[in-house]
Parts: structure tokens; sequence; C-alpha cells
């Protein structure tokens, strides 16, 4: 073999040279038709061979999977339809270097209900060139008759038809449809429209259109018009949306223009009603998008009109000197307004420090700013803008101060002043108000709500601040206090003035923080059960006793004033002879620990819709607490509040009931209480949800087909939301768990008051554990139930496979019964070289399932086991057979030699028979005359251990008497044989592929060393004796290692590492430039000849030897050394 390779590479230079000739053959596709029709639903297979590796060219349709092994490409289409109608092309993977080595084929998917192929959106829009066009509507069949037609006419188009490609030929822009008619009825394929690059730009991927008015603002009776530009195209629809009292005397026009279309709204007269939107909106019809635009039009009753916002300038307004100042003032007029800037009545001749600007914003909006840069105190003065819209004017009016910088503030001389100057004053239900507020330094405010407040700095040293309120609601109800906020400010200047808004709903107010206690005190208390209204007749009544309270003084903006004693009081009143009722106020008259303890708890968090919610919440403290709540029916007053008080325990419980709930009072219910002696709060939440009917639903953690491996360990939960609780059953194949198997276990959890958890234990999954599991919940009438298939995997084995003779007649067939979960996958393969079948796994070839002469027939027998029988019906040769089952979990094979039967008569065969009896004898005469005189050969495998520190005295160690360790046995099903490596005179090396070897690589490529079938019984000894001393020895960085071994029933196996850089001679050879030699003074006298420096006094030495043919060989290996092998 050495020598052929010079001449190999040699060669392969010349073709590179000459590259006329040498170029591969593209690869063959079976079947070998260049068309192929399957029907809709079928499976069926295209392989591809080639002298290297080949591939099939993606992408692939749904259901197609890639079976790629060595030199041969199958490539399976499951559930075929009509969408995996088309070319499929295979080539060799090196594609880069042989581009126009390939072969394809093409298939048909015959479906007389969709005869047309679908096509991607984009295929249908065709652009043509040179008014040349392909319309793309591929038929399932190649018998069907198609016809292209114009749309919407209808009139039939001569065009040359090619079923693999569509319609061709010179082609106007248009919509064309293509028909065909399958068993009586015509069917239409989509419609496809021909056009040039530009146009089908516009129509697919974008519309676009603009619309404007002639004039924005209109006065009455002028004339205007709406232009809305759109795309041009026959699919393009174009339509007027506005209200019908508009545009009533309107003309539509219409104008095309080269590469657009022109609509056009005209209005003669234009009316007040004429005012509004106007849309403009254009629809494709052939893919379905629209695109509008719109614009507004206002037509004025009034020749003019002006309007000024000049809200961001004051009357007064301060600056500094040199402060660069701008005034701005919003504009509304029509026509565009004629802007004037005064100062002092002169008009302002502006220079590079005093600037005039006037400019438009939108629609009738102008903008008018006047700017002072680096202004001084002669610039103070009165300021006026005129601006004139004919006949119409408007002007603003406002006094300019420059202050000199630098002046000094000091503490106010007087309060602040507050607009307007009432004590109190009544603001009529949902209207507004604003108090506003004027003082010498920085001010703040106290208001009974959070108002965002306007503050002004007045630059001669007076501060405004102003408040709004824009609907004033009871809550608005109280003192609004206006006080100075600065540093400096002296304490006590502050001024007031109250506030009522009188609701008749609401005419109680709601009290102060902590207001609802009081702690009873000699001097005077207050309840302050205020009101909105300062007219309402307020009666404070005591609710232990249910009497009214005597000398007792009532103030709308204190409430009741005087001595009460301890207890619980509310505040009646009358209002259109409607009773209302205060919150209750707690006259406390004694003070227990001071640790706050809040505690919230529910009778039930769940319920049905008519119940009642009960909520408690007990505070232990202070006597003198305040309780507050929140939840979501509070507004609605849906709650009734009970309070008790316990003073052995000192503690009260105040208790929240709503009777008859409802969904709306599902939510957070929240109880803050809070120690009015140390400010101390504590708040406690749960939450309630109201259910309006019984519920139950499943949430499963798996899917609805799930797997398991032999004896693992598997837990399948499902959360249930359920409420009342439920009833839950697991069952298997229809039957209660409890009935079925004892290996498997349910639990149920509650985690919630309406969540369970239910979880079904598989322990030690066995086979017989699959099948069709049922989680079933019942809950009154309800019941719901979730199933999910389960498949416990089991390697995939060839349980029997036989050859079937059935005679000259009928051929020869062969079974393989093939078992597993998932049930296996069989696949046959042939050789019809015999003789290189176990060496060279290239020989073996798919079967071809397309030719007449060999059938297969697969079925499931009555054990749930594959039975795949292929049929001979006529054997010309003798060929082998091997049928290969694979899995998720395995793959095997095993074969059977098929032997051809011809046409012979019983004389003939038996003297064939004869003859070759009389070759046998006279061959084996000679073969025992040769082996009498050819010395033998013994193979004898000799351990020698190291017994003396230096190395020269050391005994033999008989390897037949070291034990097998069985654990090294590997079974012959997860072991594939190739090609040969090496051989001897007895044995050889074979390349070979392990399944199931090791866990890190479930796949791996081994060297298998076995005899010859010539071998004796002292080879086969020798070959047992290195196992056991490789064995022995164990696992060794720089050797190759044993992984294994197959040592029952058949041959020996010895299964290595596999050297992927062949064997160390020809390696050493090949590299010989590449290395250096360390020691070459060291000659072979200097070392010993078992390697042992006998300096080394501890290092002990294990040698084996091996004599074969005459020649020995010996391999070193210390404990503490690298590993020598040497030959001689």
């Amino acid at each position: 073999m050495d020598e052929i390779r010079p001449c190999l590479i040699i060669g392969i230079v010349l073709c590179g040279l000459i590259s006329v000739t040498c170029r591969r053959t593209p690869p063959t596709i079976v079947p070998t038709e260049d068309e192929f029709v399957v029907k809709p639903l079928s499976v069926f297979n295209i392989t591809c061979t080639g002298k290297e590796a080949v591939a099939w060219v993606k992408p692939f349709p749904n259901n197609t999977f890639d079976l790629s092994r060595y030199d041969t490409a199958t490539l399976e289409i499951q559930n075929a339809s009509v969408t995996h109608t088309g070319y499929y092309t295979c080539k060799y993977k090196d594609e880069d270097i042989f581009e126009e080595n390939e072969s394809s084929i093409y298939i048909f998917v015959s479906d007389p209900k969709i005869p047309f192929v679908p096509e991607e959106t984009e295929s249908m829009f065709v652009q043509g060139f040179m008014n040349e066009a392909i319309i793309p509507c591929r038929v399932s069949d190649p018998d069907f008759q198609v016809v292209l037609k114009s749309a919407p006419s209808g009139v039939e188009v001569n065009a040359a038809y090619d079923n693999k490609m569509g319609f061709r030929g010179h082609l106007e822009l248009g919509l064309y449809v293509c028909e065909t008619t399958v068993n009586g009825v015509t069917i239409s394929s989509d419609i496809y429209t021909v056009g040039d690059n530009k146009l089908g730009h516009t129509e697919i991927e974008d519309i676009h259109v603009e619309v404007k008015a002639s004039a924005e603002g209109v006065r009455l009776g002028e004339p205007f018009n709406i232009t809305c530009i759109a795309p041009l195209g026959p699919s393009y629809q174009q339509q007027w949306l506005h209200p019908r009292k508009q545009a009533i005397d309107a003309v539509e026009e219409k104008q095309n223009l080269p590469n657009r279309v022109v609509y056009i709204l005209s209005i003669p007269a234009a009316s007040s009603q004429d005012s509004g939107v106007y849309e403009c909106s254009v629809t494709n019809d052939i893919t379905g998008k629209f695109k509008a635009e719109r614009v507004a039009v206002t037509v004025f009753e009034d020749s003019s009109f002006v309007k000024l916002d000049h809200r961001r300038i004051n009357v007064v307004e301060f600056i500094g000197i040199l402060e660069e100042t701008e005034f701005t003032i919003a504009i509304e007029a029509f026509p565009a307004p004629k802007v004037t800037w005064l100062k002092d009545g002169v008009s302002i001749t502006e220079n590079s420090y005093i600037l005039t600007k006037t400019s438009r914003l939108e629609g009738y909006w102008y903008q008018s700013t006047l700017t002072l840069r680096q202004p001084l105190q002669k610039d103070s003065g009165n300021y006026t803008i005129v601006v004139l819209s004919s006949p119409s004017a408007a002007q603003f009016s406002f006094t300019l101060k420059v202050k000199a910088s630098g002046q000094e503030r000091f503490q106010p001389a007087s309060a602040p002043v507050l607009f307007p100057q009432k004590e109190e004053m009544v603001v009529p239900l949902h209207t507004s108000f604003t108090l506003v507020c004027r003082g010498e330094t920085e001010l703040a405010w106290d208001m009974p709500v959070n108002l965002s407040e306007q503050r002004e700095e007045d630059n001669s040293g007076l501060y405004v601040s102003s408040v709004t309120v824009e609907n004033a609601t009871a809550a608005h109800t109280g003192y609004y206090t206006c006080f100075y906020n600065g540093e400096n400010s002296p304490e006590g200047e502050e001024i007031s003035i109250y506030i009522y808004v009188p609701d008749p709903e609401e005419p109680f107010l709601s009290p102060l923080p902590f207001g609802n206690h009081i702690l009873s005190s000699h001097e005077e208390m207050e309840i302050q059960c205020r009101v909105s209204d300062p007219d309402t007749n307020v009666t404070l009544f005591n609710v232990d006793t249910q009497q009214a309270v005597p000398m007792m003084v009532y103030d709308s903006k204190r409430g009741a004033v005087g001595h009460f004693g301890a207890g619980t009081y509310v505040c009646r009143c009358l209002i259109n002879d409607k009773e209302h009722l205060s919150e209750e106020y707690i006259v406390h008259g004694w003070a227990g620990p001071s640790d706050l303890r809040v505690e919230l708890k529910a009778q039930k968090t769940a319920l049905l819709v008519g119940e009642t919610i009960t909520v408690a919440c007990v505070a232990r403290g202070s006597e003198i607490l305040e309780d507050h709540w929140k939840y979501p029916g509070k507004l609605a007053e849906r709650g009734s509040k009970l309070v008790r008080e316990n003073k052995r325990e000192q503690e009260i419980q105040y208790t929240l009931t709503i009777p008859y709930a409802s969904a709306k009072d599902s939510g957070i219910y929240a109880c803050s209480i809070t120690d009015v002696m140390n400010n101390e709060s504590q708040t406690k939440e749960l939450t309630i949800t109201v259910y309006e009917k019984p519920f139950v639903s499943l949430h499963p953690a798996f899917l609805s087909q799930e797997t398991a491996e032999l004896d693992e360990v598997r837990e399948f939960r499902t959360d249930i939301d359920s409420f009342p609780s439920s009833q839950v059953t697991w069952l298997k194949d229809g039957l209660p768990l409890n009935d079925v198997a004892a290996e498997i276990s349910t639990t149920i959890q509650q985690v919630s008051e309406t969540r369970y958890q239910s979880v079904l234990t598989l322990i030690r999954a066995k086979e017989e554990d699959s099948g069709n599991y049922t989680i079933r919940v019942h809950n009154g009438n309800q019941t719901r139930s979730h199933s999910f298939s389960l498949q416990v995997k089991v390697p995939a084995v060839i349980v029997d496979m036989m050859d079937l003779h059935h005679g000259s007649s009928s051929g020869q067939s062969v079974v393989c019964i093939a078992g597993g979960m998932p049930i296996p996958q069989v696949d046959w393969y042939i050789c019809k070289n015999i003789k290189h079948c176990a060496n060279d796994s290239s020989q073996w070839l798919p079967l071809p399932t397309n030719e007449t002469e060999i059938t297969v027939e697969t079925h499931m027998d009555q054990d749930n086991q594959l039975e795949s029988q292929v049929i001979f019906g006529h054997l010309e040769n003798t060929l082998a057979v091997r049928c290969l089952a694979r899995n998720d979990m395995a793959v095997v094979s095993r074969e059977v030699k098929l032997v051809s039967q011809g046409p012979r008569s019983e004389l003939t065969v038996a003297a064939a028979v004869l003859v070759l009896l009389v070759i046998v004898i006279i061959s084996l005469i000679v073969l025992l005359i040769i082996w009498k005189q050819k010395p033998r050969y013994e193979i004898r495998w000799r351990v020698i251990e190291s017994v003396s520190p230096d190395g020269h005295e050391y005994i033999y160690v008989d390897p037949m008497q070291l034990p097998y360790d069985s654990r090294w046995e590997f079974s012959r099903d997860g072991l594939v044989l190739g090609r040969v490596l090496g051989s001897g005179a007895f044995g050889k090396v074979v390349e070979g592929t392990a399944y199931g070897l090791s866990r890190s690589q479930p796949v791996m490529k081994v060297a298998v060393k076995m005899l010859k079938p010539t071998a004796r019984s002292s080879e086969k000894q020798a070959l047992m004796s290195e196992l056991k001393i490789m064995t022995h020895l164990g696992p060794h960085l720089n050797i190759v290692n044993l992984l294994g071994a197959c040592t029952k029933s058949g041959p020996t196996y010895i299964i290595t590492e596999y050297c992927f850089y062949g064997d160390l001679v020809n390696y050493l050879h090949k590299n010989r430039e590449n290395f250096l030699s360390l020691h070459p003074q060291k000659t072979k006298k200097d070392l010993d000849i078992f390697g042992i420096n006998p300096a080394d006094e501890s290092s002990r030495s294990y040698v084996i030897l091996s004599f074969e043919a005459g020649k020995g060989d010996y391999m070193d290996m210390k404990l503490q050394d690298d590993l020598f092998h040497t030959g001689e």
C-alpha cells in the first residue's frame, strides 16, 4: 500500500494541471426518473449516492428528514402534501469545489382538492422584463390541464405552460388567474399581478397618500378645495370620508398623471356646516391594505377676530438691571394680524438691545415676543401690544420696573395679604375658586387637601402665591392659611380664610388624623364632627346611652365643644328630611400599656357571592387608639364597623362586616391602628376574593406527550384552582391507579384556600407503565380532567431474524422482528460483495424499495413488536442482508446471507458436491504436509515483576493465572464493525462504532482486535492472555487503553481506543523531519534493557514480553515513568 501513495499524489497533481477530464460524476438519485408522482399523506424516500459524501440541498418543507450516512443521503418525507411538490437537489458536500456535480428530481404530490401549489405572498407579484413574465402557478399533478386568463375579464391568454414552472410569455401589465378542471370541477388559483418594478413596489410595499386644503381657514361664502394624491393602478380605490352635513354641494374631480392620481373635492361657496375634518382613504384591493390622511378646514362666520393670551405676564413686572428678559404673548387671529409694540404710547424702535418678533405657530395661532437685552432703569415704563386683524383689534398693557441690583431684604413689617379679604367664604359645589396671597418674603400654604401652588416673585420685594380649585367638593372645606416660609420670617405672621363647600349628600367631613379619639380632660374638649354647610343644625348623641348630650356648644369650624365623659359619640343632622350620621368618636378615660400589637384576621378569605365578609382587627396597647380601614367598597360605604373594648384583656376589636358580598368587594383589606399618645402606627393587610360561582381549573406542569427512561423516577405535578374544595382522582388507561400498580403514588397538598397541588410519582419506571394517565377533579356539578400519554423508553433490540425459502417460484424472504419503545424504525441494507461485507462498511447499500422484484412489508405483531419482511422475487446472486433497528435509545443490527437458487438438476448438484469434496480432501492433505514441515509458531505472554531495588531480580507471572474482570464485558449488539485497519498472521484490527460504551460519548469510534478464522487454540489463548494483562494493568496515558471486551456468545473481541493518526512507525517516518533527538550521545548500552535507572532504588517496573513467529516484543511501564514499547 505504501508504494501506491506516491503515484496517487502524482495523479491528483496531474488532474489539477490538466483539468479536462478529471471530474467526479454527479451523484445518483433513486428513483432514477426525472419526476415522480406520489399520493397525499404517503411516506416515501429519495436516496442519493456518490463517490464521496453527499447531501441534500436545504431548505426542506415540513415533515422532511435528512438521513445522511457516509456516501449515502436519504431524504424521508412523511405525510406528503401539496407543499412537498417541487425540485429536490443532491450534491457533494464540498460543493464549493465541484459546483456542477449535482443531481435533481421533481416530486409531484397529486391532490385533486388542491391542484395548485401554494405560493408565498411575494410571489403573487410578477415583475415583467422586456414584456416577458413568468406566472408561477404550478400544479400538484402533471396531468392537470391549466389555462391562463386575465382578471377580472376572464379572457383566455395564450402562453406556454410548464407544470414545473408555470406560464411564460409576453404578458401585458395587469391581473391574471390560472384555472384547471379536476373531476368536472373548475378550480382557480390566486390572483397574480404583472407589473413593472416601480409600480410593483408601490402596490405591494407602500401606499403613499397626501391630502391638503387650499386654505385651512376660509370666510363664509369663499370657495375652497381639498386635494388627495394617491398611487396609480387599477387595484387602488379612493373614497372621501366626512360628515354628511359637510360638502353638500361639492364637486368631485379625478386627474390621471403619469405616476399618480389626483382627486379634487371642490366646494364653490363655504358655509358654516363645511367646517370640520376631511379624510381621503385609499385601499389596495389585492393586499387589502389601506391608508388614510386627514385635513381640517374652518369656516369663519365673522369677517375677522383677534384674541390675546397674556396669562404669563403680570400687570406689574420687575426685572433686574442687565437681566435679559422675554415677554411672550399668544395671539389667535384671522386673517393674519399686524402686531405693534408700544412703550409709553410710542412705537418701539428696534435696536441691538430691544427686539420684537412675531411668528406663526399653527392654524390661526401666532406668537409675539418682546426681548430686552441688558435692560437699564431707563427701560422702565408702560409697555403695550396692539394687534390688528381688520376690522378687529385687541391690545394688552403692563408696567415694567427695572430695579437696581444688590438690594437687601429685611424681615417683613406686616403679615401677608390674602384675597379675597374675608374670614370665611361659601363656594357652591363643583365650582372653582382661587386664593391669592401677597407678602414681603417667600410664602407657603396650609390647606385641608394638597393643592399645587403657583409662586411668582415680585422683584420689588413682594411675593405672590396663589392656589386654584377647579372642581370644589366637600373635601375642600376647611382653613386655608398663608404664612411666611423664609428663614428670617417672623413667627405668627399668617392669614387664613375658612372655605365652606356645602354638599347635601356629604354633610359631615372626614375627621382629621387621630380626630376620632379624644383624651378625657378637665379642660374644654372638641369632638371634630365638622360640617360642609355652616347653616346645618347638628346634635351630639352618646352611643352608649342613645341620649343627646346637653350643655354642648357646636361650632361648624371646630365641631362639638364642651366637657364629655368617657364613651362613644356620634353627631346627627337632618337635611331635606333625611338623617345623616357622622363617624363615631371615642372619648378615652384611661391609658393602657405602650406596646402596640395589631392582628388582622378573617373568617374566610375566599367566598361566594351573597356570603358575608367579616374581618376583625384586634389592637392591644393604649386605649387612645385610632383605626383606619381601606377596602374596595369603602367609597360606597359597603361595610359597617363595630368597636368593642375589652378592658380586662386591654384590647380593642374593630370588626368590619359586609353583608351580601359581590365580586366588586374583592381586593385588599387593610387595617391601620395608630397610638395617639406616641404616634406609633401599625398596618395589617389581607386579600379577600369573592367569586361569582364555584369553579375548578387545572394547570398541569407536563405536556400531553411525556417520556421516561427505564428505572427512572418521574413526578407529574398539577396545580388545581378550586373553590370550594374538590375531589381528585388519578386514572391509568381508564382505571383508578389504586387498582393498577403499587409502585405509583399520588398525593394532594393544599397550597392556599383556593389552590391545591396534586403529584403523581412514578417509581422505577417499567415498560408496562406506559399508557394514558388522567387526572379528574370533581367540584359539585363541575368536572375537569386532563390526560397525558406516557412512554417508557426501552432500547431497540432485534428479537429474531430468519430467512425463509419459498422455492424457486416464490423467491426468498428475510423476516426481522424488532422490539423497543419508541417503536424502532427498521431499515434494510444489502451487500453483494460477500467477501468484503464484514470488513468494508461502504459495501452496504440501502435496499432499493422501488424495484418490482423486491417487496417490503411491515406490520405490528400480537406482542406489539415490529415485524418487517423483505421479499426477493428472484435472487440472481448470493448476497448478505442486514436488518438495522434504531430508536432514541439504541441502534442494533443483524445480518443473514441469502444464497441464490439456480435451476440445476439433482445429478448436477451431486456431481458438483463430489468434485468439491475431492478437491477439499486433496487440499487438506497438502496443507497437512506443509504444516508438518513448517516450524510451529507460538505466542507466549509473560509478565515480569521486579522484586529487587536495582531491578536485576524479577519473577515471572503467568497471564493465564490472572483473573478476568467481567465488568469489562460489552454487549455485541452495541458494536458495529467497519473497515480493516491492519492484520497479522493470526489476527486483525478493524474499525468499529460502539453505542452506549461511555456516558459522556453515547457513540464512540473504537478499534477492535480479533483473531482470524484460521487461528489455533494457542492464538486464542494468547489473545485472552493479552486481555487479562490489559485489565490487570489498567489505563495509562501513554498506551492504547482497553475500553471493553466481548468474550461471550462468539469470538473474542478486544475493544481499545482508536488512534486517529494510524500506527506509530508510519507516523514517525512521516514526521521524521519534525522530530529532534534530545539525547544524541546516548546509546542503547547506556540504558538498562528494562529501562530502569539503577540509581532510583524506589522504582518498580512491570515488563511484558510477547513472542510471535520468532520475534520478541517487550513493553516496560514504570509506576512513576512514562510508558515505552519497543519491537525488535
